[in-house]
């Protein structure tokens, strides 16, 4: 920056803003909220583009950022959620707004039929169940989240062994499925950036 700070800066916050590699979660720690009120203070305005949603439960950025923020902090604070689908500009006094300033989708209706199809294809020939599959709704209805047979009750019955090979080849499987999606999608000249995240 050649001695002078940047005026914005835009950033991811899953394992870019905030590290997880300690396994201490995602909740944004004391001592990056005081980062961003130094780099406040000093007239740069951070921006946040994730694929998380603003609300619903301790998955939302409210819950592991927002309202952690002071009303200071929050004042024209500009934040991008859902892959892009939508953005969310709060008020001068840090008020939560009423709707985002932007909301549109983020597939078509015809690219999500290429892309599920693509998906339960690949999964047949792996014969992978997809039971517990999930769209998530509109404007994200750009996330597809498979538990392939394997959910909390499940863990909970089954010894800590067991239960680490049958993630492994869920998430072996997993990778298969969407090895074939990434080619599908090439093959049909549909231009995505995928991204494969394994389930806990």
């Amino acid at each position: 920056y050649k001695g002078r700070l940047p005026q914005v800066v835009i950033t991811d916050y899953d394992d870019t803003f905030m590290d997880n590699s300690d396994g201490r979660g995602l909740v944004i720690s004391e001592g990056r909220l005081k980062l961003l009120e130094d780099l406040k203070a000093a007239g740069v305005r951070v921006a946040f583009a994730t694929n998380r949603p603003l609300t619903g439960g301790t998955y939302a950025m409210s819950h592991m950022l927002v309202d952690r923020m002071s009303p200071a902090l929050k004042a024209d604070f500009i934040l991008s959620t859902g892959g892009g689908a939508e953005v969310f500009k709060f008020g001068k006094d840090g008020s939560l707004p009423e709707a985002p300033v932007f909301s549109g989708p983020t597939i078509s209706e015809a690219e999500r039929a290429a892309v599920k199809g693509l998906i339960e294809a690949a999964a047949a020939k792996l014969g992978a169940d997809l039971s517990q599959s999930r769209a998530d709704t509109k404007p994200y209805e750009h996330s597809w989240m498979y538990g392939m047979g394997l959910d909390a009750a499940k863990k909970a019955a089954t010894p800590e062994a067991d239960w680490k090979a049958l993630v492994a080849e869920r998430n072996r499987r997993l990778t298969v499925v969407f090895a074939a999606l990434e080619k599908g999608l090439k093959d049909a000249g549909l231009e995505f950036a995928a991204t494969l995240k394994f389930p806990p």
